[in-house]
């Protein structure tokens, strides 16, 4: 417990030490506002005046010609002559250089001689192929060819002999075969009466009622009757046999026919087929000769080539050829230096803002703090690629953008660096303060604190309501009929209302206070 009364007695010591020093500074601060002495708070201001208002998206980009041409050679040739330097200025079709073609021109002389008797004759070969195969084609498909009409005509005759046969066959309408069939019929209807006739006379024979000799007769007769009928069936037989050996005889006949049809028809088709194989052959053979004359053009071409000539009028700003040596590749570069453009990017997240004929502000660490005009001309569909086609970026693609320079005469040189402002909105003759001196009072109202001179250095602060306008990264627009140039606006105006408050007041109560600023 006693030790509990000297914390007491401690405790009690600081109130009664602290008491004086709180009534100190109160009494200071009441002594300031009854005196109206400034008042020192911690706070800067910064003056407005009317000014362009400018939301952009800040790129890079390197300037570049609208009109570049790239004059390259893909000759193995010596270089005989340079005729330009970096800096000229060039017209379509000058001689930029000339290279060495003396072996060139000997190999087309040789060539040419090798190839002229070969093209006539081959010439001479594929006329007289073609005439041949002409021949037997026009044979074949209008079927002309007097072999294959004679066996046509045997086949024809053979097919119309084996059709009549077998038409008889089946009908049984044969001559041979009907007489015979008839005769049968007629032994046999003989036979029938001889036999009936002789069988009644046996038997009247038998019971004595007839004569030997009658009944001789009789018998006789019946076996007459027998042996026609018995040679009339033999006949009969024989004639159908005929007929069969005949008709097999017409069948062979024409199927003779048909495989001479087919062997004629197939050797026509052969010659047709080596006819066409004699014209394919000269054919090719004069195809590679005119390969060798399209060869002698491709030199004459080369030789053509060999004067290299500029492709564009513009200026020279690369000379890569030199006197002397085996320049392969590219040889000038031939820019329009009096129309440039920019490359440049701009990230997947302002892509959808940028539109193409977008005002830009370009500027320069060569030129200073000049600023040129130009325009958004193009803006590229994909994002950018690498060597290989994939997009370069996947975390945060970039898309390229073409910026036309618009002002004329720029110090601008290709090559150059740029800082590209894309313009996405602009206002003239605008106030505009940090976002920093804008805050809301209580009413909900957005305020700007303006510094009055109050003499003697000392500041009056008034609150003026105002409305928003546009704004960018750094500045937000502010308007109202209160707002005059070089009028003095607090930067900081939440730290205003945090020392007004420190004086026990509010932002409606400070008429009449003074400040100084530290």
């Amino acid at each position: 417990m006693a030790k509990k009364k000297k914390k007491n007695k401690t405790n009690k010591k600081y109130m009664i030490y602290g008491i004086p020093i709180i009534l100190g500074v109160l009494l200071v601060i009441l002594l300031s506002l009854s005196s109206n002495r400034p008042i020192p708070i911690q706070a800067t201001f910064s003056e407005i005046h009317p000014t362009e208002l400018v939301n952009s998206i800040s790129v890079k980009g390197m300037v570049e010609s609208v009109d570049k041409n790239n004059v390259y050679t893909s000759l193995p040739f010596r270089t005989k002559t340079v005729n330009v330097k970096t800096g000229d200025h060039v017209n379509p079709g000058q001689v930029l250089c000339v290279l060495d073609t003396e072996d060139l021109e000997l190999s087309i002389e040789q060539l040419k001689a090798e190839t002229d008797s070969a093209l006539k004759a081959s010439q001479v070969n594929l006329e007289n192929a073609q005439r041949v195969y002409d021949n037997v084609s026009r044979d074949y498909n209008n079927n002309s060819d007097f072999q294959v009409k004679a066996a046509k005509l045997s086949l024809d005759n053979a097919k119309k002999n084996y059709s009549d046969a077998l038409n008889d066959y089946d009908g049984k309408t044969d001559a041979n075969v009907t007489a015979a069939e008839s005769a049968v019929t007629s032994a046999k209807l003989d036979l029938d009466v001889k036999e009936t006739a002789y069988q009644n006379n046996k038997l009247l024979y038998d019971n004595g009622a007839l004569p030997e000799d009658a009944f001789t007769q009789s018998e006789n007769l019946f076996k007459d009757a027998s042996n026609r009928y018995n040679d009339a069936l033999k006949n009969l037989e024989t004639v159908k046999t005929a007929q069969t050996r005949a008709l097999d005889q017409l069948k062979n006949a024409q199927d003779t026919a048909q495989t001479n049809y087919n062997n004629v028809v197939t050797s026509q088709e052969r010659a047709l087929e080596q006819a066409k194989n004699s014209l394919d052959a000269a054919q090719a053979a004069y195809d590679n000769t005119l390969a060798a004359t399209a060869n002698i053009k491709k030199l004459e071409k080369q030789m053509d080539d060999s004067v290299v000539r500029a492709s564009a009028a513009g200026t020279v700003t690369a000379v890569f050829a030199e006197a002397g040596a085996v320049n392969t590749g590219l040889l000038f570069v031939i820019e329009d230096t009096g129309h440039l453009k920019i490359e440049s990017s701009v990230r997947e997240y302002d892509y959808a803002k940028v539109q193409t004929g977008m005002e830009v502000i370009i500027r320069s660490d060569s030129t200073g703090d000049n600023e040129y005009q130009g325009v958004v001309s193009a803006i590229d569909p994909a994002a950018v690629k690498d060597a290989w086609g994939a997009t370069s970026s996947v975390s945060d693609a970039e898309f390229g953008v073409t910026v036309n320079i618009t002002s004329a005469d720029t110090p601008l040189r290709i090559g150059m660096n740029t800082r590209l402002e894309l313009v996405l909105e602009k206002k003239s003759d605008v106030y505009s303060v940090r976002y920093d001196a804008v805050t809301v009072n209580d009413k909900g109202e957005n305020i700007i604190f303006a510094a009055e001179g109050a003499g003697s250095g000392a500041y009056k602060i008034r609150q003026i309501t105002v409305d928003m306008g546009m704004s960018n990264d750094f500045y937000q627009e502010i308007t109202s009929q209160e707002l005059k140039d070089g009028m003095k606006v607090m930067n900081d105006a939440s730290a205003i209302t945090n020392e007004i408050k420190n004086l026990n007041k509010t932002v409606d109560k400070i008429d009449g206070m003074r400040f100084t600023f530290v």
